[in-house]
């Protein structure tokens, strides 16, 4: 009865402990990456402009649409930075700008971390975050 227990236990547990295993936490540059996809998404399916403004120093950013209605915050938040990443640009703030075309325009920055360095930008025909790493 006992093994018949731990059985059926192990089968429910160890395909859990290995999917967590295999998620990897996300770092900066797949958190920008991120965000920048859904506010591209957000801007095709709303049909609506849409800024995100971007503090390099903080990682706290700002989602805003426009569009016939009117404009307003649409989310807040803060990227999350492990220890040894960092957000680097020339300018105190950066702006990505997403058509409802899903055309974009916008800055780009540095994610510095443990692993190494990437550039992160947009493509300004097809809006999709690029990342080249460096």
């Amino acid at each position: 009865m006992v093994l018949a227990v731990l059985a059926v236990s192990a089968l429910v547990v160890i395909p859990q402990w290995n999917r967590a295993n295999d998620e990897a936490p996300a770092d900066a540059t797949t958190a920008l990456t991120a965000l920048l996809r859904d506010a591209r998404r957000i801007a095709i399916d709303a049909r609506q402009d849409v800024s995100v403004h971007l503090d390099p120093a903080t990682g706290h950013f700002r989602v805003d649409t426009a569009g016939v209605a009117g404009m307003g915050a649409f989310a807040e938040g803060t990227l999350s930075l492990g220890a040894l990443e960092s957000l680097e640009s020339t300018h105190d703030r950066l702006r990505f700008v997403f058509q409802s075309t899903g055309a974009a325009v916008g800055d780009s920055v540095l994610v510095r971390g443990s692993e190494g360095m990437a550039l992160v930008s947009v493509d300004p025909w097809s809006g999709t975050a690029v990342v080249h790493a460096r």
